[in-house]
């Protein structure tokens, strides 16, 4: 579903800012569980079996895995 996979990728880059925020922020606040919840939530909708939703699902999974 196209407009599903959205929601997915806006998921990951949410995880990607809770955790650019608990970084700056320096543990202020519990950011790196709230990326985690978001990461459950759509990390699965990476790989399957539609490229067209994959290839850039997956740039947004590396962002939130890693923070590059």
């Amino acid at each position: 579903d196209g407009q599903l996979a959205h929601l997915h990728g806006l998921n990951l880059y949410r995880a990607h800012a809770f955790r650019s925020l608990s970084t700056t922020l320096g543990g202020v606040a519990d950011y790196d569980a709230f990326a985690e919840v978001h990461l459950d939530a759509s990390l699965e909708a990476v790989s399957g079996e539609d490229y067209m939703v994959e290839h850039w699902l997956a740039a947004f999974a590396v962002l939130a895995l890693t923070g590059d």
